[in-house]
């Protein structure tokens, strides 16, 4: 949290980590913020960005930021930016963002459905021999996740876009090479796709994946070894050959959600199953993931 910590002490607020590493606990002081000018880095998280650009409709002076090195998951900063548009707010997204201070008006807005939680269940029904529907999607609405579609698509795997609903059927065909560096929330789909085929692929632009709720590059590549699956370890990403995944092991989602679900896409998909640990993970993002997949026809039993 150190980049927002800074950020916020430099537009004229006060925060602090209490333990003074840059990791919560934090205590931050109410009041406001004049707000001006800040550099933050751009690599670690598109999140910094989001929060101060929401904030600043409220600051004295509105805000411009100029992003240090290279900007991960900009996708997430044009939402934010659709989603201030229509509160009618003011927003300049280029080489530096720029937001005027003036507060959002309310609006009626229907929330969309979210492209990557949805695409666990595509990944599913793909890596399975199955067949799945997933509607209330709005591909109008700017999201970085969207990008699973054409992952999906990449590794040959058949999807079909009707209105607001995403039809997926179809196993993985061929290996894939991609850049995830706007999308890494689809790396452990692609992970998980990339080990149904024989053929080589390659996931990378994701070394920002190392700092989510886990480090998932690290933790997806010891799991899909657990599995049979050949994977070689980069700096910012996977070489992975896949083939036939073997189950009858224990797996571990590392406390983080996303890994979670897609490991039990890859354990669904295998002839002996697979015991995942961390199911409590999911309440992160969709508490009713488990739920849902066992209406999708997944064998899910919980071992006490």
């Amino acid at each position: 949290m150190g980049p927002i910590i800074d950020a916020i002490n430099k537009l004229g607020g006060w925060a602090i980590s209490s333990r003074m590493n840059g990791l919560p606990p934090l205590i931050v002081r109410g009041g406001g913020l004049k707000g001006g000018e800040v550099e933050i880095d751009g690599s670690i998280s598109s999140q910094f960005f989001s929060g101060l650009m929401i904030a600043s409709t409220r600051f004295e002076r509105g805000l411009k930021i100029k992003p240090i090195g290279e900007l991960v998951s900009r996708p997430y900063l044009e939402m934010t930016k659709e989603v201030l548009r229509r509160s009618g707010s003011h927003v300049e997204l280029n080489e530096e963002i720029k937001v005027e201070p003036v507060p959002p008006k309310g609006i009626e807005f229907k929330i969309p459905g979210d492209y990557g939680l949805a695409a666990f269940h595509m990944l599913t029904a793909s890596v399975t021999g199955g067949k799945v529907i997933v509607g209330d999607l709005d591909s109008t609405m700017p999201q970085a996740d969207y990008a699973a579609i054409d992952v999906l698509r990449s590794f040959g795997v058949e999807v079909q876009e009707v209105g607001s609903r995403v039809i997926v059927e179809g196993r993985p065909k061929r290996g894939a090479k991609l850049n995830l560096k706007d999308s890494p929330d689809i790396f452990p789909i692609a992970c998980v796709l990339a080990s149904f085929v024989s053929e080589v692929s390659e996931i990378r632009g994701v070394a920002h994946a190392r700092v989510k709720e886990s480090d998932r590059v690290a933790n997806m590549a010891s799991e899909l070894k657990k599995v049979g699956v050949e994977v070689k370890e980069l700096y910012d990403g996977l070489v992975i050959r896949g083939g036939s995944p073997k189950g009858g092991v224990k797996l571990d989602s590392h406390g983080d959600h996303r890994i979670f679900m897609a490991l039990l896409a890859l354990a669904a998909a295998t002839r002996e199953g697979c015991i995942i640990e961390g199911e409590d993970s999911v309440a992160d993002s969709y508490p009713s993931f488990l739920e849902d997949s066992m209406k999708l026809g997944i064998d899910v039993r919980y071992n006490l």
